[in-house]
């Protein structure tokens, strides 16, 4: 008998706790949050620089204040964040909102208005050596790409496989394969910049990319002013 009473009381108190928690995690999303980041399966992808704002009353503003200002109803539930009528796996820890869209692989990291991204992300750490990284190295962005399909057509369709892969010779030559285009050519290494120069088709100035090996084996290329790198994994042999 003592032990189903305390099993009831226990049972009283975690009702009375989730929607308690619930409250508590819907708080933690209220506010206006700037985008930092956007990757589609691992793929840094250009931000909509648009601000959101989830206010107490269910609505999101987008871009509050811009030309572009739009705003749409937001809900957060066990299941997820739901925001015009997408459905985003949602975590707050801090000053950082992470929406997670499993179907498309699309990751959007925001950091809370007023606060500096250089105080909440680090930039990965590892090897710059050259031995490093000398073998090919893919992303594969297929699974990615069919759910942002199936997302837009909501219905299986056919989509064609769609891997980046960047291969760096220990001879100082490199050929990078991405949307069905080759590029190649020589690269150089020099204080974790790999810069590269294409032959093949011919390029008319030279493109350098920060990198760095992590421990864990990935190799992080920043390609753009972002600052956010992709993430390639090293092929290996069949």
């Amino acid at each position: 008998m003592k032990k189903m009473l305390c099993a009831i009381m226990a049972l009283a108190l975690l009702s009375l706790a989730l929607p308690a928690l619930a409250e508590t995690a819907t708080a933690s999303v209220i506010g206006t949050w700037v985008p930092y980041s956007v990757t589609m399966g691992g793929m840094p992808v250009t931000i909509n620089a648009n601000t959101l704002t989830f206010n107490e009353d269910g609505t999101c503003i987008s871009g509050a204040g811009t030309e572009t200002e739009s705003t749409t109803e937001w809900t957060l539930t066990d299941e997820g964040l739901t925001m015009n009528g997408a459905l985003f796996a949602c975590s707050v820890e801090g000053d950082v909102l992470t929406l997670t869209q499993p179907e498309t692989q699309m990751v959007m990291t925001l950091v809370r208005e007023g606060v500096d991204p250089a105080t909440v992300f680090t930039a990965p750490t590892g090897s710059t050596d050259p031995a490093d990284l000398i073998g090919t190295w893919v992303l594969d962005m297929s699974a990615a790409v069919a759910g942002l399909a199936g997302a837009v057509t909501d219905s299986t369709v056919e989509t064609p496989e769609v891997t980046w892969s960047f291969t760096f010779n220990d001879d100082g030559t490199f050929t990078i394969i991405a949307l069905g285009q080759t590029v190649s050519g020589t690269y150089t290494v020099e204080d974790g910049v790999i810069t590269v120069t294409a032959t093949e088709p011919p390029a008319e100035t030279a493109n350098s990319f920060p990198f760095v090996v992590a421990e864990d084996g990935t190799l992080y290329l920043t390609l753009d002013a972002s600052g956010v790198p992709m993430a390639l994994t090293r092929q290996t042999a069949e």
